[in-house]
């Protein structure tokens, strides 16, 4: 299986575990103060103003931040290894790619068994929208994407 598609179905599994235990969070919530206000309405005009959108909660956000950096470094992978097959055996930046990439002969076999790049923000969001339409309507509301960048270029 190609990588990007193991990891896009471990994304969709994981985020959709921590929406799911976010909505149930939110319904207990909704039951323990059911009995303050006069009628259905009231209580999720009060939801509304007192919480977030689920898109906001920090079990979401890290879920979708883990596997945005998880695609940037697949990413990095497969250049890496593109780096490596244009490089002269042997040399020094040979040796430091074959380094950072630190993958095995079969590894390279799967890896270009298909795709070989990602946009993380495709990864994340967009690829949602095809077959996963609540979890895309959910992060779809993210205001700005969670995601720094280092001093060194890389997202953090």
């Amino acid at each position: 299986m190609n990588p990007y598609r193991e990891l896009f179905e471990s994304y969709t599994t994981e985020l959709g575990q921590a929406v799911a235990d976010e909505e149930g969070r939110r319904e207990r919530i909704r039951d323990r103060n059911r009995a303050e206000f006069a009628s259905e309405e009231e209580l999720e005009k009060w939801m509304t103003e007192a919480w977030q959108p689920v898109a906001f909660a920090g079990r979401v956000i890290a879920v979708f931040r883990k596997y945005w950096i998880a695609c940037d470094k697949l990413n990095a992978q497969f250049e890496a290894m593109d780096i490596e097959e244009e490089l002269e055996e042997g040399s020094e930046d040979a040796a430091m790619v074959q380094e950072e990439a630190q993958l095995t002969a079969k590894d390279v076999v799967e890896f270009f068994n298909g795709m070989t790049h990602a946009n993380p923000k495709d990864f994340t969001v967009d690829w949602l929208a095809e077959r996963h339409d609540t979890l895309y309507r959910i992060v779809s509301k993210l205001p700005y994407f969670p995601i720094g960048i280092d001093e060194h270029g890389q997202y953090c």
